[in-house]
């Protein structure tokens, strides 16, 4: 059961751990209201599970929500609503945390947390695009705008994280598991953003 895979983990990760799973949306981008309790991820079955757990709580980004549990869980419920990928953001919070970030039968491309770097770093095939977003949490409505670093569809840009992946590797900082048929695979945020800026600046 999916159930026992998160107790596990919780199980391991003690009571001074905190896990922190995508719960992403994309309902401002979609026009969509974002109703905190009832909006599905739509990033995977195991998270959407993960989400409705009752000791779960969720952030209320109408984008790039995150659920989380733990000793560290209201500083992601709590993390910015209005910009995506900013440094009061939960990816934010995840470099400031140095956490482990996993990826679990799902390709090393599907790390968002790359977009995080681009806003630091201020890439130039990125720009910020402006979402209006009506957020539902429980009884109180509100209506936000939500800054999103977007890609330039009019360049030819693509995220590819291979190179990294086998440099981080080359570099022993990223770890991997078979957990029966799939892989898991672990690197510290620090580490990965050290890795991407140099990877980057070597361009």
């Amino acid at each position: 059961k999916i159930s026992v895979l998160f107790d596990g983990i919780l199980e391991l990760l003690g009571k001074s751990g905190t896990l922190i799973v995508p719960t992403f949306t994309y309902s401002a981008t979609k026009g969509e209201p974002f109703d905190v309790d009832k909006t599905p991820s739509v990033v995977g079955m195991l998270t959407e599970h993960f989400r409705k757990r009752l000791d779960v709580s969720r952030s209320l980004n109408p984008i790039f929500s995150v659920a989380s549990t733990g000793a560290m869980a209201k500083n992601f419920e709590n993390s910015s609503v209005s910009d995506c990928f900013g440094k009061k953001s939960s990816f934010g919070l995840i470099h400031k945390m140095n956490t482990w970030i996993f990826t679990l039968g799902c390709s090393f491309d599907r790390i968002t947390f790359i977009h995080f770097i681009d806003q630091v770093e201020k890439v130039d095939f990125r720009y910020f695009k402006s979402f209006p977003a009506l957020i539902i949490n429980k009884t109180e409505i509100k209506n936000v705008k939500i800054r999103y670093l977007v890609r330039d569809i009019h360049r030819a840009t693509e995220v590819k994280l291979d190179n990294l992946k086998v440099r981080l590797n080359d570099e022993n900082l990223l770890k991997t598991k078979e957990i029966g048929r799939v892989l898991l695979t672990g690197v510290r945020a620090k580490d990965f953003y050290k890795i991407a800026l140099e990877m980057m600046s070597e361009k």
